[in-house]
């Protein structure tokens, strides 16, 4: 296998790996790639628009209509900040941190039951390739 088919095999499969991530539901409530954001809102203290914009390095009229979307489905909701009124806090409300605890569940289950088979060495090695990559496309941005 050339350098190049291995190359497409990887991004296949990391791309079938964000489907299924894009696909997770909560009780029957669609998320899709909005999981993305309220894993982004988790991870941060005070988020703004902007930390998500760059994070997804999505365009702010994407992130705006996802982020509505979740706030429409309870998942999020817009705090005004205490230092300025135009500085709009997002933060999960209980269904978003359920949604969110479920996501992380069900992923490390998954990921969990995957390894098995492997020895430490391996995944360890899985882990460095794939941190690499994250870096290297990191350092690649924007699209040329």
């Amino acid at each position: 296998m050339s350098e190049e088919e291995i190359a497409n095999r990887f991004l296949s499969e990391l791309l079938s790996l964000t489907r299924h991530i894009a696909n997770i539901s909560n009780d029957d409530t669609k998320i899709g790639s909005g999981i993305f954001i309220l894993s982004i809102i988790d991870s941060k203290q005070n988020c703004i628009m902007k930390d998500i914009v760059e994070n997804l390095n999505l365009l702010a009229s994407t992130a705006t209509r996802q982020v509505d979307m979740l706030v429409g489905q309870g998942f999020i909701k817009r705090d005004v900040a205490k230092t300025g009124r135009r500085k709009v806090i997002l933060k999960l409300t209980e269904k978003g941190k359920q949604a969110n605890k479920r996501l992380k569940n069900h992923l490390n289950k998954v990921i969990s039951n995957s390894l098995k088979t492997y020895s430490k060495e391996e995944v360890m090695l899985t882990i460095e390739v794939l941190h690499t990559i994250i870096e290297n496309s990191e350092s690649n941005l924007p699209l040329e």
